[in-house]
Parts: structure tokens; C-alpha cells; sequence
């Protein structure tokens, strides 16, 4: 009897030492994924807006070109580049300084009524920009910053005047 368990024992040990293990079973939970985080608003995703915000202005407004030819027009330098327009949900901005220090931004709007809120909203979210005057003229908001001499503040009123008389084009 010896003889017959011991030849069925080694091959019970064999085959099971052959046979390959079931894989594990499944957690009884599955892990949580982590949720990705949102991107940071870095220099591509500024680029971007730019991009986007520059090819995408809207049309029969006094533009931002216009105003920077008036200036022009009185005689002043002035430096400027394009902001994310998106901070006072304007479709285009720029901001920029004439060499005697007059400070402007310079945004567009689809129409009157986004300017005048978006007018608004610069009040409300730049509160500590410090005091600044409001010129609109249709659908484009000219934010203009105090001025620190008089030629800047007689420089300002001029400035008003010409842009008050600008057309859309």
C-alpha cells in the first residue's frame, strides 16, 4: 500500500508544483485614481489667451490702433504691449505709458453696454489700483492712470479730448 502512495503522493507534489498560481484576486475596493490637478496659468496658457484674445476682436469699434495713432497725433511716444484682456472681460487690451509717464489701458468690448461693465468691474477688482478716470467711446474703455505732474494731468485732458472725437472704423 506504502508503494502505491508513494508514486500517487510524488505526482500530486509534481503537478502541483507545475501548476502556475491563480493571479490574486481583485481588491475589494478599487483604488481611487487621483484626480488630475488643474493646470497652472503659466506662460503657455497666457500666450495662448493672447493669441486667442488678438485674433479674435470684434469689429466697427473705435480700436485700440486708433487710440494709439491719436496719441501719436499730439506728439507723444508712447509704449505699449497687449494684455490678457480676459481680467475685465474685454475681447483685446493693452496697457502702455507715453515718455512724460501718462499710464493707459486700452480695451475693447463688443458693444456699449459689456464696455460700461467691464468699466465696472475694473472699479471693483483693481480697487487698489489707487484713483483713475474712465473714458468710453462706444464699445472701447480707456483706463487712465493718475497723474503725477501737471504736464501728465494736462496731458490726460488732451489725451480725453482726442479720444472722445474718434470714430470707428
Amino acid at each position: 500500500m506504502r508503494r502505491l502512495l508513494l508514486p500517487l503522493l510524488l505526482t500530486v507534489l509534481f503537478v502541483a508544483a507545475c501548476h502556475k498560481d491563480a493571479p490574486p484576486p481583485p481588491p475589494a475596493t478599487p483604488p481611487v485614481a487621483k484626480e488630475a490637478a488643474p493646470p497652472a496659468l503659466g506662460s503657455d496658457n497666457v500666450v495662448t489667451r493672447l493669441q486667442i484674445e488678438s485674433t479674435n476682436r470684434p469689429g466697427s469699434i473705435v480700436t485700440v490702433e486708433q487710440v494709439i495713432a491719436g496719441i501719436d497725433a499730439m506728439g507723444k511716444k508712447f509704449s505699449h504691449q497687449q494684455v490678457v484682456a480676459l481680467s475685465v472681460k474685454a475681447r483685446y487690451c493693452e496697457n502702455g505709458r507715453t515718455t512724460v509717464g501718462l499710464g493707459m489701458s486700452i480695451c475693447e468690448f463688443d458693444d456699449a453696454e459689456k464696455a460700461k461693465a467691464g468699466r465696472d468691474r475694473s472699479i471693483e477688482v483693481f480697487k487698489s489700483f489707487g484713483k483713475r478716470k474712465f473714458a468710453l467711446n462706444g464699445a472701447t474703455l480707456v483706463t487712465l492712470g493718475e497723474p503725477a505732474t501737471p504736464e501728465i494731468a494736462a496731458d490726460q485732458e488732451k489725451f480725453l479730448v482726442m479720444f472722445a472725437k474718434l470714430t470707428p472704423k
